[in-house]
């Protein structure tokens, strides 16, 4: 996390526990706050469910404070994975879509009222992982003028003339 941090520009703030960072994400004034834990995947190597399902109900217990705020409108928030870990057979990490959640304002909400892998796959959302920044920037207002492309050039703009394609 230390190297992506310093690749985007981004501060990096190392915290002990899941808990103590969501702390200090309520507490910090950022545009953008990443979290990350190893728990849910450690967990799932144990190959016993149990232990995913007692790690993911801790984690949404700890989380709770960043749903209300979300709720009311006051942040903007996303929780998903990085990957799949089967909780049995020889698999270590696996390819199946993730769940995603969006909570805040201008997200236009679902029937998907239960959050995991069968439940948000019946959901609204249909996106690949190079989607998410451009989501995050439309969701929270900050998007330029970015999918509209004429031409070999990526412009912020629509151009009064559009050359002709020579072959």
């Amino acid at each position: 996390m230390y190297g992506i941090a310093k690749l985007l520009g981004m501060d990096f703030i190392r915290y002990r526990t899941f808990e103590e960072g969501v702390r200090l994400a309520l507490e910090k004034d950022y545009d953008f706050i990443h979290l990350h834990t190893k728990e849910t995947d450690e967990a799932a190597h144990t190959k016993d469910p149990r232990n995913k399902v007692r790690v993911l109900e801790e984690i949404d217990r700890q989380i709770s404070p960043l749903v209300e705020r979300a709720l009311k409108e006051e942040i903007f928030l996303v929780v998903t994975g990085d990957h799949t870990t089967p909780s049995c057979g020889p698999m270590i990490h696996s390819g199946e879509p993730l769940p995603i959640m969006f909570i805040g304002k201008n997200v236009r909400v679902d029937h998907v009222d239960s959050f995991g892998e069968r439940d948000c796959a019946r959901g609204s959302i249909r996106m690949y992982g190079s989607d998410l920044m451009q989501m995050l920037l439309n969701y929270t207002d900050r998007a330029q003028f970015y999918n509209y492309r004429q031409g070999p050039r990526e412009l912020n703009h629509i151009p009064n003339k559009i050359n002709k394609f020579r072959p």
